[in-house]
């Protein structure tokens, strides 16, 4: 059976610097915890994620660049074939254009628990851009993002494959340091090598926890 990827990657914060800020709301660092679903051609999935950021300079820094690191456990369930576990985990480097802009480069790597040990190698470049700013309370934003994946299929070839994603989300402030953020994409992929495995259309969601901490 062919693998498929969660689009949203799973990340869990690690503090690499006590001395480190993170750009949104001046915080430490930044964490969260939540739940992604993808709902694509042959299959549903759910993934669940803790991920996280922690800003390259000091408090009095200008902040623009920050470390994104990070894992997460999850169920593909196809519609041909039993439930399968997977785990996934990721490593990057994000970009602030300014308080409400950013670009990210993420590379990942997705297993899948089967016998024929599917994996899937992805590199991503992921914006987003807030309307207003987090502190303010309620902070709509856009995403885009596009994927470049190798999948290893267990037949000893690999499949390649470009995903683009378009999204909206909306995060709310809870308390001084916690929100609640909802998100929803659209999700296309195409595939390079010829007779190659594609993702097609695909729909994902994900309600999560965010918080920042000094």
């Amino acid at each position: 059976m062919k693998a498929k990827n969660v689009l949203i990657v799973a990340v869990l914060f690690l503090v690499f610097s006590v001395s480190s800020y993170a750009t949104d709301k001046n915080a430490k660092f930044i964490d969260s915890i939540g739940v992604i679903g993808m709902s694509y051609g042959d299959g549903q999935l759910l993934d669940f994620q803790l991920w996280g950021e922690t800003a390259l300079g000091g408090k009095n820094s200008s902040k623009e660049w920050a470390l994104i690191v990070g894992g997460g456990i999850g169920t593909d369930s196809p519609d041909n074939s039993d439930d399968i576990d997977i785990w996934n985990g990721l490593a990057g480097i994000k970009y602030y254009f300014n308080d409400l802009t950013s670009l990210a480069l993420i590379g990942s790597y997705m297993a899948y628990d089967t016998d024929a040990n599917n994996d899937i190698t992805s590199a991503s470049l992921v914006g987003k851009h807030r309307f207003v700013e987090v502190s303010e309370g309620v902070s709509p934003f856009l995403t885009a993002s596009g994927i470049f994946r190798s999948i290893d299929t267990g037949s000893g070839e690999n499949d390649s494959e470009i995903v683009a994603t378009v999204g909206l989300g909306c995060e709310f402030l809870l308390t001084d340091d916690l929100s609640i953020v909802f998100e929803a994409s659209y999700l296309h992929g195409e595939a390079i090598d010829s007779g190659g495995y594609e993702l097609q259309d695909g729909v994902v969601a994900a309600i999560y926890f965010t918080g920042y901490w000094d």
